[in-house]
């Protein structure tokens, strides 16, 4: 399943959202998203939201603009669409939904260290 936007394209594998294939690419991390309260049912509403938080803010830090930002509800949507719950709470361990939310996006999606596979990448206009 592919969650694709012209401007921005996350990946979760462990959730069957996204496709891209960044890395940290030599960016600074500014720490955005960490230490946030880890929701206590792993859904597809807050890991959609989640991702996408992430996404935009790792886009506009990389790319020195704001652009992403107009897509977040279309994005948060596509993510919903194409995730179940089940599917989270089957492939999600705790310790990796924890780390989702506590250590910061660009170690979430830009180094995977919560070894879930998951990574971004911006996509040029």
């Amino acid at each position: 399943m592919r969650m694709t936007v012209k401007v921005i394209a996350l990946t979760a594998a462990l959730a069957g959202c996204g496709s891209g294939g960044g890395s940290n690419g030599g960016h600074a991390d500014t720490g955005f998203g960490a230490n946030q309260a880890v929701p206590a049912a792993e859904t597809c509403t807050a890991f959609c939201q989640r991702e996408v938080d992430c996404g935009i803010e790792l886009c506009d830090e990389d790319t020195g603009t704001t652009t992403e930002q107009q897509f977040q509800s279309l994005l948060i949507s596509e993510c919903e669409s194409l995730c179940t719950d089940s599917l989270i709470q089957s492939n999600v361990p705790s310790t990796a939904w924890s780390c989702l939310f506590t250590d910061s996006c660009r170690q979430v999606y830009g180094a995977d260290a919560c070894h879930v596979g998951a990574s971004y990448s911006c996509m040029a206009n």
